[in-house]
């Protein structure tokens, strides 16, 4: 299995393939954000690794792109799809890797259904009446906490050691965690994802 790597979008998000430590949905949950919303994330950011660029897909749905480049492959194309969710207060950006628009190809041994899973993470001080501020922020799930969660049975779902997936019944729960026990337990604040919108001139 190959793992993920902290390239550019979402340590948790280039979605090369499911690693081990992460939290997973099978489809995303919330309340999507109206389409005049999502509209105001569409542009270029700087992720202190290199620019993505974001377009509008749907009222709700994002694309970010961005290039990459090694010895073995050499430039390749990145391609995530993002559905922006709001529950809990929060401003959820759940994401998948889009291999038909990337150029890259899934692993031969790896199980088609892995290929479907979202990630997520919350925006920091940010919710989905405002506008996006600059920076955007973003923490990703903290996954021994969740797995913890799902074991004792406080949230629906399944932990098998390397990874936990939430069933959509998680929602509700996790909406009154985030109120009743702060998003810094749930979520990784020590490490934010930082993603700086670059002026039009910089583009």
């Amino acid at each position: 299995m190959t793992r993920f790597t902290p390239l550019l979008l979402l340590s948790l998000s280039v979605l090369i393939s499911t690693g081990c430590d992460v939290v997973y949905v099978d489809e995303p949950f919330g309340r999507g954000l109206v389409e005049h919303h999502t509209a105001h994330y569409v542009g270029h950011y700087s992720t202190g690794e290199g620019v993505i660029q974001v377009q509008q897909t749907g009222d709700s749905t994002l694309q970010a792109a961005w290039v990459e480049y090694d010895q073995r492959d050499g430039f390749r194309m990145m391609v995530v799809d993002i559905e922006l969710r709001y529950w809990g207060g929060k401003t959820i950006a759940y994401v998948r890797l889009n291999y038909d628009a990337s150029s890259v190809e899934p692993d031969d041994n790896e199980d088609p259904d892995q290929l479907e899973r979202w990630l997520f993470a919350y925006a920091i001080d940010q919710n989905a009446a405002a506008n996006p501020p600059n920076p955007l922020v973003f923490a990703a799930p903290r996954e021994s906490v969740f797995a913890d969660l799902v074991r004792r049975g406080e949230l629906p779902g399944e932990a098998d050691g390397e990874c936990t997936r939430l069933d959509p019944a998680a929602e509700e729960e996790l909406a009154a965690m985030l109120v009743g026990r702060g998003a810094e337990e749930l979520f990784d604040h020590t490490e934010p994802l930082v993603f700086t919108r670059l002026p039009a001139r910089l583009k």
